[in-house]
Formats: C-alpha cells, sequence, structure tokens
C-alpha cells in the first residue's frame, strides 16, 4: 500500500565483515534475537533506503493507513528545525562511503578495532553538521562517562537529531519495532551494539539479548550523567520522558507504547506498565503471550488479531498462509 520494500527472514541472518572473526562462539550458539542487528547491518550496508523498520515476527500492524513517514516528520517535528529534511542524501552518500572503507578493511588486514574505532570517529564532523539543526540536546546535568570501547563518546553524546525510534514496554527498553536511520551514526550505534558479543562475552547470553548492548548505549552513560548532576546540584530534578533530562540518548526518540506496541488485554493485565491494545491502534504486539499464556491460547489470538485487518477468501489462495487458516 505504502511501497515499502519488505524483507522477511525464515532464518535467523548473520552479517559478515571483517570483524566477524572476533566472535569466539559459534553463531548457532547466539540466541536469535540478536540477529536483528545483523539483519539491520546488512540492509543498512545496502544503501537503498533512508529509514530502515525492523518487526519482530509476533506483531502486527492494524491500522494500514498510518505511514512510517508520519512517525518520522513527528520525531524530526519535536527536535529539530524543517530544514534538516535536507541532509538526507548526505546520509546515504556518507554511509555509502564508509561501508565501502569498512567492507575493505584496514591496509595490513585483519580485524583491528583500533583501526574501525578511528575510521568511525572520521565520521563524527559530518554527523555533528547534520545535527546542527536539531536544536540545543547536548547539555547534561553532569560530564558523561567516556569508554572509547562500549562507545561512550561525542558521537553518542552530541547527537541531536533523530536516528532510533523506538518505545518501551512495562519493563524498559523494546526493540520488537524500532525505525532506524540510514546514517553514519546508525551504522557505528549496531557496530557498537555487535561488538558487545565479541570474545566471550557475558552480554551474548543475557536474558535480555540484544536490548542490553542497546541500554548500555542508549540509557546508561546518560542516567550516569544525570545522577552525576544531581549529586553536584539537587535542584535537577529527576528524569523521564516529560523530565528536561530524558535518561537516554537524543539521537534516540521514544514514542509511547500506544504508538507501537500496544498489547493484547491478556498480555497488558499482566504488568500494570504494560497498556492495551485498542481498535485504532497502529501495531499489535504479543511479546510475552507465552509467558502468561499457552501457545495455543496465544495461536488464536495472533489469527483473531490477523483476521481484523485481513481478508480470510484473499487468503485462502495464498499457500504460505493457507495452512494457518
Amino acid at each position: 500500500r505504502h511501497g515499502y520494500e519488505t524483507i522477511i527472514y525464515e532464518k535467523a541472518p548473520h552479517f559478515e565483515d571483517p570483524l566477524t572473526p572476533l566472535f569466539l562462539e559459534p553463531t548457532s550458539h547466539r540466541p536469535a534475537a540478536w540477529s536483528k542487528v545483523d539483519a539491520l547491518l546488512t540492509t543498512l550496508a545496502r544503501g537503498e533506503h533512508d529509514w530502515v523498520m525492523w518487526m519482530d515476527c509476533d506483531s502486527f500492524f492494524m491500522d494500514p493507513e498510518v505511514s512510517l513517514e508520519e512517525f518520522v516528520a513527528r520525531a524530526e517535528a519535536d527536535q529539530c528545525d524543517p530544514a534538516v529534511a535536507n541532509v538526507t542524501n548526505t546520509d546515504l552518500q556518507k554511509l555509502h562511503e564508509l561501508v565501502k572503507r569498512w567492507m575493505a578493511g584496514p591496509p595490513g588486514g585483519g580485524a583491528q578495532l583500533d583501526w574501525y574505532l578511528d575510521l568511525l570517529d572520521q565520521q563524527i564532523d559530518h554527523e555533528r553538521d547534520a545535527s546542527n539543526s536539531c536544536g540545543n540536546f547536548l547539555d547534561f546535568p553532569g560530564e558523561p562517562p567516556r569508554n572509547r570501547t562500549l562507545g561512550w563518546d561525542d558521537w553518542l553524546f552530541k547527537q541531536g537529531r533523530p536516528q532510533l525510534l523506538a518505545s518501551e514496554d512495562g519493563l524498559m527498553l523494546n526493540t520488537g519495532i524500532v525505525l532506524v536511520r540510514a546514517s553514519t551514526w546508525s551504522w557505528r550505534f549496531f557496530q557498537q551494539v555487535r561488538w558487545m558479543t565479541f570474545g566471550r562475552s557475558p552480554v551474548t547470553q543475557h536474558p535480555w539479548w540484544e536490548q542490553t548492548a542497546m541500554v548500555y548505549l542508549l540509557q546508561l552513560p546518560f542516567t550516569l550523567a544525570h545522577a552525576a548532576g544531581v549529586a553536584r546540584l539537587p535542584a535537577v530534578g529527576d528524569i523521564g520522558p516529560s523530565a528536561e533530562h530524558r535518561g537516554f540518548a537524543h539521537a534516540c526518540v521514544m514514542f509511547s507504547q500506544k504508538h507501537l506496541n500496544g498489547y493484547p488485554p491478556i498480555v497488558a493485565s499482566a504488568l500494570r506498565t504494560h497498556e492495551h491494545f485498542e481498535v485504532g491502534d497502529f501495531i499489535v504486539s504479543f511479546s510475552g503471550c507465552k509467558v502468561y499464556s499457552s501457545q495455543e491460547v496465544c495461536n488464536q489470538l495472533f489469527l483473531g488479531y490477523f483476521f481484523q485487518v485481513h481478508d480470510v477468501q484473499q487468503l485462502e489462495i495464498d499457500p504460505a498462509l493457507r495452512p494457518w487458516l
């Protein structure tokens, strides 16, 4: 309806680049949730779209009239001058140039992390110029902690333009549905997330999977900076979506659950901080359904919501969907 390219993975994808040898655990040992990082890097590397969206297989679009451009426009309107739209083509050009050098690797060959970090640092001036139209989002009540290996550096702290659109569930950041700008910033972000699983890393098997690494980048250093500021000046106040200091990266725009991941009542009722899906909401998410119910009940919920927006008769002729009917 909206002309978007759709890529469906039936098996977990695995992104390959010169740094791949730094993984010491077999790919088959990695929880499947990490594959969304590989899928996003693969699509960003192609450089064919201004924005890329990841959607878990346990979610459905419920309002086909809503376009993804509406979310991007809202995020940019909240944080940026309208002139920011003019840098989109430059983003793709710079991303293409970065990926080309990235895949070629260092002159001496091998997986040299310092060389790749230097390459990423060379993109900071462009990213800062592109962010200039997005207001003053760079002030912190305390000095942000810095760790180059983790990625806690200026590229993260001094980016005010929306690069990643997501939401939270009743507990934390939810990466089941994310929109990602095709930019050098996004490439670095997901590479830094990926790097947290190099070697024999405890992050790989963490029960929050890739969300752990993303929280380490998007939230932890900003929360620590805020805590340091409050220690010096208690009047700084608390953090939160409506507070002056939000507690997460300015490049990450958090939408409400009602926008991106409302839950069926059987799931929402299990946690008071989950918001339940209502007719007219954009997406319904079933993450956590099997925790609070059975697979059979969840399957019936899938079908019930699916057929609210799809014609059964048209699906009967689709061999891939017929077994579900």
